[in-house]
């Protein structure tokens, strides 16, 4: 009987000692490619990543050495419009508004980069003013133009002070008047209503032409608003009253006040002058 001698496949037989090796096989051409154009993407986009890095440093840079050069720092500052608000208090404001921040890096007081609107939106809310314009001069001046609501005057009460603005409307108390400001103290036996516009704007009026006409050494202490209506009643800095006809010429009663003064000393009225009578004038 004959022994059949089994056939080995050369394909899968391996010698037990045998090391096994794996076989290798060959990438393609079109996979190499897809490798090749992967890493060179990669290093693009790295590549365009330092460029971008570098160029906002640049940029940085370039901004700072532009817009912090002293030659286009703001440095003069007018107001305009101003009569009641001490200029000193706003341009103060003005100067703190130039050294805040913009954009982080940068200071607002740069000509280039000063916020306009902001400032004049800041200085409506501090201020009873509006602002009619922000113009910058190149290369370093400021123009700032408000028109005041604050009126020339505050209320006296047995209460204190309060300020009005250019309506009559009561605006809130205060300590006290500004330099600039006249007291109105209200007299009248019911002052729970508002001041009278009329009476405002009267007095407004005698303010104006008392300060063209008169001395600088004789200045209106105060209005005394009471229930008289034929009679303005003025006490000024020099101790004595002035009283005067709401119904008549205020300029010509204040032109016989400055021909009186010019005549005669401060001294003469103890008491008051009373120029309500036309061409009269009495003293006391």
């Amino acid at each position: 009987m004959r022994h059949r001698i089994p056939s080995f496949n050369k394909k899968t037989y391996r010698h037990p000692h045998e090391r096994y090796m794996p076989s290798l096989q060959r990438v393609s051409p079109h996979r190499t490619s897809i490798y090749k154009d992967y890493y060179s993407m990669e290093q693009g986009r790295l590549y365009t990543k330092v460029k971008v890095s570098i160029a906002l440093v640049v940029v940085i840079l370039l901004g700072q050495s532009i817009f912090q050069v002293p030659f286009f720092r703001i440095k003069h500052l007018r107001t305009q419009g101003l009569r009641y608000i001490p200029s000193e208090n706003v341009e103060a404001f003005i100067v703190a508004e130039l050294e805040r921040r913009r954009f982080i890096f940068f200071k607002n007081n740069n000509y280039f980069l000063f916020a306009a609107s902001r400032l004049a939106d800041r200085l409506e809310d501090a201020f009873f003013v509006d602002v009619t314009s922000v113009e910058k001069k190149f290369p370093s001046e400021l123009v700032v133009t408000v028109d005041e609501r604050l009126s020339g005057f505050v209320v006296q009460t047995p209460d204190g002070y309060y300020a009005l603005d250019t309506r009559g409307d009561t605006i809130g108390a205060v300590d006290h008047p500004l330099p600039s400001q006249s007291v109105i103290a209200d007299e009248r036996s019911d002052r729970s209503t508002a001041l009278p516009i009329e009476y405002l704007e009267l007095a407004t009026t005698v303010k104006e032409l008392w300060e063209q006409a008169l001395p600088e050494s004789l200045r209106i202490a105060a209005f005394h608003l009471s229930d008289e209506p034929d009679t303005m009643r003025i006490t000024t800095t020099q101790g004595f009253e002035v009283r005067m006809s709401p119904a008549k010429d205020i300029g010509q009663q204040i032109g016989r006040l400055s021909i009186f003064l010019q005549e005669t000393s401060l001294d003469a009225p103890r008491e008051y002058v009373d120029l309500r009578f036309d061409e009269n004038l009495y003293i006391r």
